[in-house]
């Protein structure tokens, strides 16, 4: 392909006909720069996709770990409402002056402390 248009252009040139040279290097010109426009206009789309993929894998790595913090607070949420229950049980001994189960106290020490 090159060569037949380096004989083209061979021809046009040896020919002294530069009007018709000048318009066979002006259309390789615009066909070089469509070529380059099309290139970059694939490039563009191309790191388009890649950008989309990217947020789509980012908002999945968020989702998954706002599940796992949700699951946490809830954890934590549902051992400070234990932790709560045994500091009222050892508040309460105290202020009956331990008349309550005394295992009961036991346990709620130790799990308190």
């Amino acid at each position: 392909m090159i060569n037949f248009f380096r004989k083209i252009r061979k021809k046009l040139a040896d020919d002294n006909k530069p009007l018709k040279y000048l318009r066979y290097a002006i259309g390789e010109t615009v066909l070089v720069v469509i070529g380059i426009l099309i290139a970059v206009q694939i490039n563009a789309w191309n790191g388009e996709r890649k950008d989309r993929k990217l947020k789509i894998n980012y908002l999945e790595n968020l989702k998954k770990e706002l599940v796992v913090n949700i699951q946490l607070a809830l954890e934590q949420n549902e051992f400070s409402d234990f932790q709560i229950k045994n500091g009222e049980l050892i508040l309460a001994s105290l202020e009956s002056n331990f008349r309550q189960n005394p295992t009961e106290l036991v346990i709620a020490l130790e799990h308190i402390g």
